[in-house]
């Protein structure tokens, strides 16, 4: 008579791995301390499902199918397979739960100011641009005329000193 006692229980392990990957998946988003402590209860759970699951289809292939031989005792090695997994499951819903999310900086009113008047001075034209929180014009004062030679610095600034910024050569 052949056993399938290991073959039913690796099964039964691999389908509590996927179920696992599952709900990473599904709960994709930043990790924070709750989602790390309720995938931990996940998977806790998961482990003790699919042990349960392992045991009634250890059950049924020794009963029913008569395709599993009676180990005794031994019948319960085969049941905590999904159980020892639960850091494995865990590790699973953390590692396929992270959403990786471009970083995007949006550019503040001040930093608009600078890049507007920044244009303008590459085009030729005088600034025209103001502060957005002072309302002054950005001033634009070329860099050292000794050291002119040798850097192109361009300092950008306003009354309140917001849109301040200083550039090398453009």
């Amino acid at each position: 008579m052949t056993d399938y006692a290991a073959l039913i229980q690796w099964v039964v392990l691999l389908l509590s791995l996927a179920t696992s990957l599952g709900i990473g998946w599904g709960k994709r988003g930043s990790r924070r301390w709750s989602k790390v402590l309720g995938c931990a209860a996940l998977a806790v759970a998961v482990g003790f499902a699919f042990t349960t699951l392992a045991v009634y289809a250890n059950e049924v292939c020794r009963s029913t199918l008569h395709a599993c031989q009676d180990h005794g005792d031994g019948n319960m090695s085969y049941w905590f397979f999904p159980l020892f997994a639960t850091p494995l499951h865990w590790l699973l819903m953390l590692g396929f739960g992270v959403r990786h999310e471009p970083f995007v900086v949006t550019a503040s009113a001040f930093d608009l100011a600078v890049e507007a008047a920044l244009g303008e001075i590459q085009h030729g034209r005088s600034v025209h641009q103001r502060c957005p929180a002072c309302a002054s014009l950005i001033s634009v004062e070329r860099g050292d005329p000794a050291q002119a030679a040798t850097t192109g610095r361009i300092r950008l600034r306003c009354a309140c000193s917001k849109c301040d910024r200083l550039f090398e050569s453009l």
